[in-house]
């Protein structure tokens, strides 16, 4: 149910209330920076692109793949013991980890302009991100995988992308993920 938990993630970058564009909005700007542009959020299961962890150029040009974007990619799931546990309420569940490796890509690395909308977008994935760690549960929970609060972060490896495009931030992120066994 990996799959299920991704698909969390990249919707709740994608909400109008909490997600990343929502964010960069409210960020306050200095002197006349203009606002970044929406970001296209991809997840590694419904975006061919994020699943093979690989961007072409071709995949920009075809607009397969839109800049600024948000790639929320699988890179690792680890249950516990793999052994269900029985809840108060008579269910079984089991328990583990959801490592997550979500990042942004965007073009014009060299330009100040790029620099300036990075720099915004960043802390908008960043705040988004940790706002969906004191989210409600009803937003971290969909099709009996609850996906808790994030209990780290650390630098990322995204794999291949083109030469001129940049990667201004790329986190790996653990998420406690707790799954009900259909019985």
């Amino acid at each position: 149910m990996s799959h299920i938990g991704l698909r969390i993630i990249a919707d709740w970058l994608k909400d109008p209330t909490h997600g990343i564009d929502a964010i960069a909005a409210i960020i306050p700007r200095d002197g006349g920076d203009p606002a970044p542009r929406t970001v296209h959020v991809y997840d590694g299961t419904r975006d061919n692109p994020a699943a093979r962890r690989r961007v072409t150029e071709a995949d920009i040009k075809e607009n397969i793949i839109q800049l600024p974007a948000v790639m929320v990619v699988l890179h690792d799931v680890s249950y516990d013991d793999g052994v269900p546990v029985q809840t108060a309420e008579g269910g079984e569940i089991v328990k583990g980890t959801l490592t997550a490796t979500v990042f942004l890509l965007n073009r014009d690395k060299d330009t100040k302009v790029a620099a300036v909308e990075n720099t915004y977008l960043i802390r908008a994935l960043r705040n988004s991100l940790l706002l969906f760690n004191k989210a409600l549960v009803a937003s971290r929970q969909r099709l009996g995988v609850l996906l808790e609060p994030s209990t780290s972060t650390a630098a990322a490896d995204v794999g291949e992308i083109p030469e001129d495009l940049l990667v201004p931030d790329a986190q790996l992120i653990a998420f406690p993920i707790i799954e009900s066994v259909a019985i």
